[in-house]
């Protein structure tokens, strides 16, 4: 009898394990074109104070990688600065930094131990940036739950690698379209941020995220994005996504 109780379990953890790792395998595969380029405001709120970022967003999606590029058009200040990512879905993520201001005019590689650094003070760290494959992590469905008229499967997500920056990540998964449309954030396995979704549409038959919120809970801040423009399947070249790029002039 204890011998069947125990297989029931097992096989009960078992099934959470593989209906978690189906759902988020879904969420990896969606149709997000094969590349881009977007306009986005980002707002950075601290208490009543605010401050906003014009920035243009590059993408290409690979097999196996998937190539980020952000360059800050304004404030002038900041104009040019910029943020590259080559992320891997098999292995390590390579991330750069170029500080147009900078005395040094060249692109600094960000270390694991500083991808919880912030980007240019908003809420996002170099981190929330990267795109992790689904193998990457363990995932486990955890139950059923509506965010307003949303119907969303629930899955924890544990990254493989003990040196990554968040404990566990839970995610709400829309049923409807397979976009994570909020993401709870845990270090050291206490929450500290909330990632949302405010306002999502079909462009060019793809679902597109047109605003959302990262909410510091713990310091009580938020960055808020805005998307003003986006193109897909521009066909961009995988060398446009080079260091050349990110420290050129927009």
């Amino acid at each position: 009898m204890k011998l069947i109780l125990l297989l029931t379990l097992f096989l009960s953890q078992f099934s959470l394990a593989n209906d978690g790792y189906q759902i988020m395998k879904k969420v990896d595969e969606r149709d997000t074109g094969k590349d881009l380029i977007a306009a986005y405001t980002m707002k950075i709120i601290n208490g009543d104070k605010a401050k906003e970022r014009e920035l243009l967003w590059w993408r290409k999606n690979l097999k196996t990688k998937v190539y980020n590029l952000i360059k800050i058009k304004e404030p002038n200040m900041l104009k040019n600065t910029g943020l590259m990512i080559h992320s891997n879905k098999a292995d390590k993520d390579d991330t750069w930094l170029f500080l147009s201001k900078a005395a040094k005019k060249e692109p600094r590689k960000i270390g694991s131990s500083n991808k919880d650094s912030k980007f240019l003070g908003s809420e996002f760290y170099y981190v929330d940036f990267e795109e992790n494959g689904v193998d990457e992590f363990n995932h486990k469905f955890l139950r059923d739950e509506k965010l307003g008229d949303k119907d969303c499967s629930v899955v924890e997500s544990i990254a493989k690698d003990s040196e990554y920056t968040y404990s566990k990540l839970i995610s709400y998964i829309d049923k409807s379209n397979n976009v994570a449309i909020k993401v709870e954030l845990f270090r050291k396995n206490e929450l500290e941020k909330i990632f949302t979704v405010m306002q999502i549409e079909k462009v060019d038959n793809i679902w597109t995220i047109k605003k959302s919120l990262m909410d510091n809970i713990k310091e009580k801040k938020q960055t808020e994005m805005t998307l003003n423009k986006i193109q897909y399947n521009k066909g961009f070249k995988d060398s446009f996504f080079s260091l050349a790029s990110l420290i050129r002039d927009i």
